[in-house]
């Protein structure tokens, strides 16, 4: 069976360019294959959960004030809720499931950040299936194996819901020790062709070992290199999201702000819809054109010697990035330009590319085109995104009437623009009108997180 191959297409903003308005700006359209087009089966799984079990972790989690009682585990599974949809399901590509699940009596409702990350673990590892390898490390000031990595078997994964409902929370954040152990026990089983990946979750800074936050990047990109990714969940609004969203880049896996209790299945969900979905790794985006021409990426992502760092290559998702392409001059009848997608599926780099070529019009033949609507959203959606950005940067400043300020301005940007009305901007400009109302309360620990987690989404494809 050969490879699976995204295709590639690309909409400018206007279907030509005319010699004072030498800007192209172009969209690009990454639609990755079905699984089920292509006969592609699941992608195993080689993971560990690195769990912060400090003390901070007791902590109340945004809305959800009422604890949960102890949960007792079936002898069998248990059916799915009638009528209701299992955000977990897409991963098992479509097949008939029934979760190994604890019957839990009572309200779903959870007190701490620690009760709510057990009962998302436990909901993750429910779904895993036998040929799939988990594991479970936990850190405070020391870091303990709870469970060394096995098959995800039924007895396996009923000894592991019985060790996470005994955890509790200790001391101080060993983050750093705590994730290099559970990396090292990825390690002991990795295979190229499984998802070999940590999952970190944590509601606070690095306090014991390393702490700077780049060093702990470069650690999680050196992990990566070896086949190992990271991706990090971010519990609460005590965290360090700079640290966090660094050590997912690097380790070339995924970021996730779990805001309050209403997001953690959803965001759990994503991030295993996308490993079991996964086909290509360390994926870079190129440009090529003229020599005169200069480029600007709008989705902001990495830049690397071989170009743009995109996410993982995933089964069936749909992405667009955003570029201008400005020349100095134009002196030819038309722009050439071509688009390369490398991506590495196992352990074989694979490009794809495009060219494509946008005409030189007259002034006055410019004048009547039209924009094209989907450019024209992408272009507004991340020039939103650039606002918040540049909000945060004022509110690190310490200026937050001048952080209020380019969120004002950008939420009247979206209510002066033809794109008012669209479903996605109504809820954009709602997302605004909130940032404001946590700015406003004082609370600038979240908002920054709000705003900043809403950026890397946006840029990088992702649901927010």
């Amino acid at each position: 069976m050969s490879h699976p191959v995204p295709t590639i297409t690309i909409e400018t903003l206007f279907p030509a360019l005319s010699k004072k308005n030498s800007d192209v700006v172009a969209l690009i359209k990454i639609a990755h294959p079905a699984m089920a087009a292509l006969k592609s089966s699941r992608t195993k799984l080689n993971i560990v959960f690195a769990i912060d079990v400090s003390g901070s972790m007791s902590g109340i989690l945004s809305n959800s004030a009422v604890a949960i009682p102890e949960p007792v585990v079936p002898i069998a599974p248990v059916q799915p809720m009638p009528g209701r949809i299992d955000p977990f399901g897409p991963m098992l590509g479509g097949q008939r499931y029934q979760p190994f699940m604890p019957q839990l009596q009572g309200r779903l409702e959870y007190k701490t950040k620690l009760d709510r990350v057990k009962a998302a673990t436990i909901k993750a590892i429910s779904q895993l299936q036998e040929d799939d390898r988990f594991g479970i490390v936990t850190f405070d000031g020391q870091v303990r194996t709870v469970v060394e990595s096995t098959l995800a078997t039924a007895e396996a994964k009923s000894a592991a819901i019985a060790k996470i409902n005994q955890l509790h929370a200790g001391s101080s954040t060993a983050l750093h020790a705590g994730w290099k152990s559970a990396a090292e026990m990825v390690c002991q089983n990795l295979d190229p062709k499984m998802v070999n990946r940590v999952l970190l979750l944590t509601d606070g800074e690095a306090t014991d070992g390393i702490r700077d936050a780049k060093t702990l990047a470069a650690h999680a990109g050196t992990m990566s290199e070896h086949g190992v990714t990271t991706s990090t969940f971010g519990v609460g609004d005590q965290y360090n999201e700079i640290l966090l969203q660094g050590m997912a880049e690097s380790g070339d896996g995924r970021y996730y702000y779990l805001e309050g209790d209403a997001n953690f299945e959803q965001l759990f969900a994503e991030e295993f819809q996308g490993m079991s979905r996964l086909y290509g790794s360390d994926v870079r985006l190129r440009v090529h054109a003229a020599d005169t021409t200069t480029l600007e990426f709008h989705n902001d992502l990495p830049v690397t010697p071989q170009g743009w760092k995109l996410p993982n290559a995933v089964h069936e998702k749909v992405e667009y990035y955003l570029v201008t392409l400005k020349q100095s001059v134009v002196n030819q009848d038309a722009l050439d330009f071509m688009v390369a997608y490398d991506y590495k599926n196992d352990g074989v780099v694979h490009t794809v590319s495009v060219e494509h070529s946008i005409g030189v019009v007259s002034d006055k033949s410019f004048a009547l085109m039209k924009p094209n609507d989907l450019v024209g959203k992408k272009q507004l959606e991340l020039e939103t995104a650039r606002a918040k950005e540049k909000a945060m940067e004022a509110l690190d400043r310490g200026d937050y009437q001048a952080s209020r300020g380019i969120l004002t301005a950008s939420a009247m940007s979206i209510s002066a623009s033809a794109y008012a009305a669209a479903p996605e901007f109504m809820a954009q400009s709602a997302r605004l009108e909130t940032l404001m109302n946590v700015g406003d309360s004082g609370d600038s620990t979240k908002l920054r997180k709000m705003a900043s987690y809403d950026t890397y989404a946006t840029r990088n494809n992702h649901s927010s």
